[in-house]
């Protein structure tokens, strides 16, 4: 029925099993092969992190990393080094070509740098991940940004290349190390995906294409590859069970009753499988591109830069324009604050903050969860044309977090002073807004515990000319608005009452009468914390004070077009411009005004906090700043945007010439009237909710509010079915799985394949009920320890039932052996019988094991299916190393003395080793 050849001695008598063999003993086209996953996976990993570079250099950093990967192959596969030495020699090249490969402008054609900048390129490779994600993109080939995505990759091949390289066993898992490089663009990259792509002849529109195409790619390159490592294997395996004994070292070559081999598979089953298999992939690919849209319409994906960057800082600082009035304290009101100086013209303007957002208390800056931009590293230069440049000089009365910076910058500070690296290493930018900030760390020496700058710090800026039109505005571009305008009727009402167009023109004469009907005031009492700011104004024209409150919440704002309101219907339609003076405040006011009115209208709106530079720039009340800038200086006024995508900045101070008057309905206003001052009155807040100002219901907009209610409940109910789905995925899975399992292991096959099929299948049944399955021994001692497994030593637990168990195993191991070792000999109708005896024995198990709960666990573990993802494979490496190491320490004569009681042996080694490569053919 055989016929036993001898072939070869296994060395010290070990079992050397199909997959525990090197993968590639030679540089033959299969070998070669092992690099196709380096170099597809590699490209795929270029497009993945081409958003975040977009430089040629990342071809370079790739062929480079391909080129180590190939060299590391060869000296693995001729030299036959150890994966240590390989590590070694891949670590001196990394550390020899990434200055040249991904840091190049750290030296600048100097080559006195070279060691500053290997030591900075090696620190990258702990710092630069977050440095990364601190930046804006793209970042270029900026300091050693390149550095995190070289290393990655690199060490993705090398680990590739180890595996294709090692055991036959982890050739599958070339493909895993790989994906890490396309993870990084996917966690690193930015925010927003790529632009939609309509499809014309179908009609579908693929939202995040270029994403969809690479882990489409990915995914496929993975699947082809794990299917042809996956065949590799068995087919090894099937070579090695059938043509070699390892423990004797003699060739077996069975052959059935008839002379002939046992048929194989038939190709139709074969080609069935495959064009299964190539359905469902294309089925996931169509599914992934019709699913796509209604997943991305839930928003931009989340990535970690979206929360790397100094919010947290800014939002524990006050609002700027909350916190304006301290400037016009005595103490703060004609100290030095920063000295700006200029080579040519300058800039007319220097923002400290843009405040882009508001929630009905303050203007802030912006989240990006109220749709705000976040604040970014900047490395490089943005926009092109003629640049100017300022120098700002930080003075002991500026200690904010603020940096001093025309309306758009193109170039990142060059910063002098003792922490110029310090402030270089720390300055975020939001790109939107034009603000800077500097956040260094805390300096220990330093008491007083400010946050951003400090006197001695200084810095220079490029700008383009004219960042901001300072004339007139452009029409809005009729944005829904952004800020809670429904709970102000009182500023409605006024708006209705002045009814001007809502265009640029209509927009310019509401801020002029909002203007000329205000009144400058910095403080609610004439107290000796105010008296610099009054006495300059009482210098520049005869002015009375007059109090008013800080704060620009929605009910300060309300106040003033209260009193507006009232004084205008007090004063009567004909009453002079003079009579309608009632708003009292400054700037903080004012700016806040302005803006919700701006909003309303239709434009987008922010408020700047700043100063104003240069003689021609002068308002009354808030003088530009000549050469050094103190509190006096500082203001606040409103950049807008209109149809033609233009910010335009909008004064807003008020102003401080003429008094407000007290006025009842009816009365007239003398020609040269005086106010006798009330310094006893208070005022109440109104009520935000009543008033003439309440708008009419609109049907229209009660339907769209139903349709975006239904929408919203909508979207929740699905989010959450699909979050129920995604949990029951698993519990799902398993069941399928298994019975997918159980169906490929009895399909029609050669009888010791089906045979073997059966006894794996109880196996996992063992081992999903929890049963310690031994390894590497021969079935019959896998029955009778399985039948014993989980008794004590007591010999009553052990009764009738599982003395019939025992003999059920031992019977099945007995038939599977004759199927294995003795081919031809076993019938379809053996089998049957071999696979109906493992149903009635599992189904025994089951019924042993107490309570419903445990028999539930049974059927959804995931022992069996993890089975061959185990420490075995760990195991059996550290065995093979002590069996080297003994063959190493044992001498000559104990050698041979020790092989010839291997050979003695005889059938149990040879039955054992070919139970083990049967096994692992059928797995």
């Amino acid at each position: 029925m055989s016929d036993i050849t001898p072939e070869r001695e296994n060395r010290g008598g070990a079992a050397e099993t199909a997959a525990s063999r090197p993968a590639h003993t030679g540089f033959t086209p299969s070998a070669l092969a092992g690099l196709a996953p380096a170099l597809v996976f590699g490209l795929l990993s270029v497009a993945a992190v081409w958003p975040i570079y977009r430089t040629p250099r990342v071809w370079l950093v790739f062929g480079v990393a391909l080129a180590i990967a190939v060299l590391l192959w060869a000296v693995r596969i001729a030299l036959r080094w150890s994966g240590t030495r390989v590590f070694l020699l891949w670590l001196g090249l990394f550390v020899l070509s990434v200055v040249p490969v991904a840091t190049p402008r750290l030296v600048g054609g100097n080559p006195a740098r070279i060691l500053s900048a290997e030591r900075d390129a090696l620190a990258a490779v702990v710092t630069g991940w977050k440095q990364l994600l601190t930046l804006s993109l793209p970042v270029g080939d900026y300091q050693a940004m390149l550095v995190p995505f070289y290393l990655l990759l690199s060490l993705s091949m090398l680990i590739s290349v180890l595996l294709v390289t090692g055991r036959r066993r982890f050739l599958q898992w070339a493909v895993a190390p790989l994906v890490a490089p396309l993870l990084f663009g996917l966690i690193w990259g930015p925010g927003q995906v790529s632009a939609p792509l309509s499809v014309p002849l179908v009609g579908w529109t693929l939202v995040a294409p270029i994403e969809l195409m690479i882990w489409s790619a990915a995914l496929l390159a993975a699947l082809i590859w794990v299917r042809w490592g996956a065949d590799a294997d068995r087919r090894a395996a099937l070579k090695r069970g059938r043509g070699l004994s390892m423990g004797t070292g003699v060739t077996i070559q069975t052959r059935a009753a008839e002379g002939d081999v046992t048929p194989a598979v038939p190709r139709r089953s074969r080609w069935g499988r495959r064009v299964i298999g190539g359905v469902l992939l294309v089925a996931a690919l169509i599914g992934s591109a019709i699913g796509a849209p209604s997943l991305a319409a839930l928003g931009q994906r989340e990535v970690p830069r979206a929360y790397v960057d100094p919010n947290l800082i800014i939002q524990a600082e006050p609002s700027p324009l909350g916190s304006y009035r301290q400037w016009k304290r005595d103490t703060t009101f004609n100290e030095g604050l920063f000295r700006v100086s200029a080579p040519g013209k300058g800039p007319e303007r220097l923002g400290l903050a843009v405040l882009d957002g508001y929630d009905g208390t303050d203007f802030h800056v912006a989240s990006p969860t109220e749709q705000g931009t976040r604040f970014t590293r900047f490395p490089g230069a943005v926009g092109a044309g003629d640049t100017q440049r300022v120098r700002v000089e930080i003075e002991r009365g500026y200690t904010q977090l603020w940096l001093p910076l025309p309306a758009q910058i193109a170039q990142p500070p060059r910063f002098s002073g003792a922490r110029a690296d310090v402030l270089e290493d720390s300055f975020y930018l939001n790109r939107d807004t034009g603000t800077g900030v500097v956040t260094p760390p805390a300096d220990p020496l330093d008491r007083t515990g400010n946050v951003g700058v400090r006197a001695g710090d200084a810095y220079e800026v490029e700008f383009p000319a004219n960042p901001v039109d300072t004339g007139a505005p452009a029409d809005p571009a009729t944005q829904p608005p952004r800020f809670p305008t429904r709970e102000m009727p009182e500023l409605t009402a006024w708006l209705r009452t002045q009814a001007q167009p809502q265009n640029a023109a209509g927009f310019e004469t509401l801020v002029k009468r909002l203007r000329d009907r205000g009144y400058l005031s910095h403080g609610l009492a004439d107290d000796q914390a105010n008296s610099a700011w009054i006495t300059q104004l009482r210098e520049g024209g005869g002015y009375q004070f007059s109090p008013s409150s800080a704060g620009h919440s929605g009910a300060r704002i309300e106040q003033m077009f209260e009193d507006l309101n009232r004084q205008q219907r007090a004063a009567g339609p004909e009453a002079d411009e003079r009579a309608l003076i009632a708003a009292v405040g400054d700037d903080e006011q004012f700016a806040a005004a302005v803006a919700i009115i701006a909003d309303t209208f239709g434009y987008d709106a922010r408020v700047v906090v700043g100063v104003r530079l240069g003689a021609d720039n002068d308002i009354p009340g808030v003088p530009a700043c000549r050469d050094t800038c103190t509190g006096a200086n500082l203001a606040a006024w409103v950049e807008v945007r209109g149809a033609n995508d233009v910010w335009h900045a909008v004064d807003v101070t008020p102003q401080s010439a003429n008094l407000p008057t007290d006025l009842v309905e009816g009365q007239q206003l003398p020609e040269y009237a005086t106010r006798p001052q009330d310094l006893g009155a208070r005022s109440d807040d109104p009520q935000l909710n009543v008033g003439e100002g309440e708008s009419v219901d609109n049907p229209d907009q009660d339907e769209a509010a139903w349709v975006e209610i239904l929408w919203t409940v909508l979207r929740i109910v699905g989010l959450s079915l699909g979050a129920l789905i995604l949990l029951a995925l698993p519990i799902l899975y398993l069941p399928v799985a298994k019975r997918l399992r159980r169906t490929r292991r009895y399909a029609p096959a050669p009888a010791e394949t089906r045979a073997l099929g059966a006894w794996g299948e109880l196996l996992d049944g063992y081992r999903d009920a929890g049963r310690r399955v031994p390894w590497g021994v021969p079935r019959m001692d896998q029955a009778i320890a399985l039948a014993h497994e989980g008794l004590g030593d007591d010999t009553g637990e052990y009764g009738e039932a599982e003395r019939d168990q025992e003999r059920l195993l031992c019977s099945i191991a007995s038939r599977v052996d004759r199927a294995v070792f003795a081919r031809g000999l076993s019938t379809d109708e053996d089998v049957e019988r071999i696979w109906e005896d493992v149903a009635v024995a599992l189904e025994t198990l089951r019924v042993s094991e107490p309570g419903r709960w445990r028999r539930l666990r049974i059927r959804w573990s995931l022992r069996s299916l993890l089975a061959d993802v185990s420490v075995r494979g760990i195991g059996a490496q550290l065995s093979r190393w002590g069996r080297s190491a003994s063959r190493t320490l044992t001498t000559p004569a104990r050698r041979l003395s020790v092989r010839a009681s291997q050979k003695g042996r005889g059938r149990d080694s040879t039955d054992t080793s070919t139970h083990l490569t049967q096994e692992k053919t059928q797995r």
